[in-house]
């Protein structure tokens, strides 16, 4: 979950540090899912699911705090 502070009229975001992403390609139905986990709990923090994808391209991911 993100967390934030509030200190001089800044407002500081970031993520846990301990987040990863797994990407779930299915070939059959053009299906992309992507999870994103905590590594320490285990819990899942957000879900997406994506359909009509190009199954053939690469796909890259990135975790960014912006």
């Amino acid at each position: 979950m993100p967390t934030s502070f509030v200190g001089d009229n800044i407002i500081y975001k970031y993520l846990d540090s301990n987040i990863f992403a797994i990407s779930v390609l299915d070939n059959v139905n053009s299906r992309l899912s992507l999870y994103l986990i905590n590594g320490v709990s285990g819990k899942l923090i957000y879900k997406f699911y994506e359909e009509n994808v190009l199954t053939n391209l690469p796909i890259d991911m990135v975790i960014t705090e912006n």
